[in-house]
């Protein structure tokens, strides 16, 4: 099951919204930030044995690895920081 979820910051006012998670047919996506660059980036994953998505993907600006967004990170625009929110649930 999926999660639809909106990525918002107050200080600039950047909103994206995304599909992410994985539905019956297996597939599966999750939002990742990249932790120098601030890139966000919809990357396929590889599900884990615990159910956990696993991620391999590297950053298309600077190579690093990312990891997936959450409430705090920083904004891609302003630096600020940024919150997600669930917005509904998807399958």
């Amino acid at each position: 099951m999926g999660e639809m979820i909106g990525v918002s910051c107050a200080g600039c006012g950047f909103v994206r919204e995304d599909t992410v998670g994985v539905g019956f047919a297996g597939v599966g996506q999750e939002l990742c930030i990249c932790s120098r660059c601030h890139h966000l980036v919809l990357v396929d994953v590889a599900w884990g044995r615990a159910g956990q998505p696993v991620l391999r993907a590297r950053c298309p600006g600077c190579q690093r690895f990312l990891r997936r967004v959450a409430s705090g990170a920083p904004c891609p625009v302003c630096d600020g920081q940024v919150v997600v929110e669930v917005r509904g649930m998807w399958d």
